[in-house]
């Protein structure tokens, strides 16, 4: 979840619904869902896990876990019905799950991002004199990308609207 920086809305990730929505803060109604699809994807399986807003809160990113991807809106572009296309994605390594913006940077934590490694070789031999290796999950190496602002700006340009600061 995320709140906007006037407190008008609360963003919340429905990760099994491949979707975001903004919630009115005032009433509690739902105000719009947008869609965290990539194009054309007809199927589930983009998993929005995380939110940030740029600084001027007119860019609100997600991180798309299943996708790998990080997703941005232009939210001074939704219309009054709330529908609002994704104005782009940046391709990720292996399962994003957390994306921040601050002042200058895009920052991306992916909880795979290098893969896992092989395993080879046994860590000892069980009483039974088997062996055993170490838990998969332990060998999963995880990643933190930083995109600079001056780079960000070329590539999400939103028509007249630029993102980011």
């Amino acid at each position: 979840m995320l709140l906007s920086y006037d407190e008008s809305r609360l963003f919340v990730t429905l990760t099994n619904r491949d979707a975001i929505a903004a919630i009115h803060t005032g009433t509690g109604q739902l105000a719009y869902t947008l869609s965290t699809k990539l194009p054309g994807q007809k199927y589930g399986g983009s998993d929005p896990m995380s939110l940030a807003l740029t600084s001027d809160g007119l860019g609100l990113f997600f991180a798309n876990a299943i996708s790998d991807s990080v997703g941005v809106f232009d939210l001074s572009r939704a219309t009054a019905d709330g529908q609002l296309p994704v104005a782009g994605f940046i391709p990720t390594e292996f399962y994003p799950t957390v994306v921040a913006a601050t002042q200058n940077d895009l920052l991306i934590g992916t909880a795979k991002g290098r893969g896992s490694g092989p395993n080879p070789v046994a860590m000892k031999k069980n009483d039974d004199g088997q062996p055993e290796y170490p838990y998969n999950p332990a060998m999963t190496h995880g990643s933190l990308a930083r995109i600079r602002s001056l780079k960000f700006r070329k590539i999400c340009r939103c028509g007249r609207s630029r993102l980011w600061g």
